[in-house]
């Protein structure tokens, strides 16, 4: 509470306290609940990184970390704290968390994946938690199709059929009416090089298969946050 940090990097295995049960001691106080909280440690079993979910934690690194990758999350989050600031000195009404500013269930994910299983999967999960989900099984049909879905953001599978992943970002990122969207591109390569890629082709971030929904969940929350708040300071300040 004396430091006030704008996030915190929390590792779970610590002498004393583990860094779960910090975690939801800072989620049950007042003074410190909507400090963002990212966890890297060198646990990565399913249940350990779905604890960190449910215990209140934004993201869940697992070492050995690639450090443009944390870096990358660590300015994602700080960005939401910059725009929320900013929107503040405007006197604009914003919270944290699950009131965020933006309706969840009008936000639009489009689902490029051409695993009918995984899609299928994908698509039953964030219709459940509230958006409107649409799935496409390849490249070519999302570069045809987007324009008229107008998602908010897209979920790309790495390996399709067809056109490159890579090159699909690109084309979506030279678009002006496409730029804007968030692209997170869904992969099961961990080597730093597909990562580079993406992140050159315009990506805004990754998630690892297989899938942790919780994990999932949060990664389209902090970009549709970020381009929520972008949107709101585009706009007129209420008099």
């Amino acid at each position: 509470e004396t430091l006030k940090p704008d996030l915190i990097l929390l590792d779970v295995m610590m002498p004393g306290m583990d860094g779960f049960e910090t975690c939801r001691r800072l989620k049950a106080n007042q003074a410190t609940k909507e400090i963002p909280v990212m966890f890297i440690t060198a646990l990565s079993n399913t249940s350990d990184r779905i604890k960190g979910f449910e215990v209140g934690a934004v993201d869940y690194i697992t070492k050995p970390f690639d450090f443009k990758e944390v870096a990358a999350r660590i300015d994602t989050r700080l960005t939401i704290v910059k725009l929320q600031r900013r929107l503040k000195t405007r006197n604009s009404l914003i919270t944290f968390g699950d009131q965020m500013g933006f309706s969840e269930e009008k936000a639009t994910v489009l689902i490029v994946e051409d695993n009918p299983m995984t899609l299928r999967l994908l698509l039953g999960y964030i219709e459940k938690c509230g958006f409107r989900a649409i799935g496409i099984e390849n490249s070519e049909e999302a570069l045809s199709q987007v324009e008229t879905i107008k998602p908010d953001i897209i979920l790309l599978d790495v390996i399709l059929p067809g056109m490159d992943v890579f090159e699909t970002c690109r084309r979506l990122k030279s678009n002006p009416a496409t730029r804007e969207i968030p692209v997170i591109f869904m992969t099961a390569l961990t080597d730093a090089d597909s990562k580079i890629k993406g992140c050159e082709a315009g990506g805004a971030d990754y998630i690892a298969k297989p899938h942790h929904y919780a994990e999932v969940m949060s990664r389209i929350k902090t970009h549709l946050t970020v381009q929520t708040l972008k949107r709101l300071l585009q706009q007129k300040p209420k008099k």
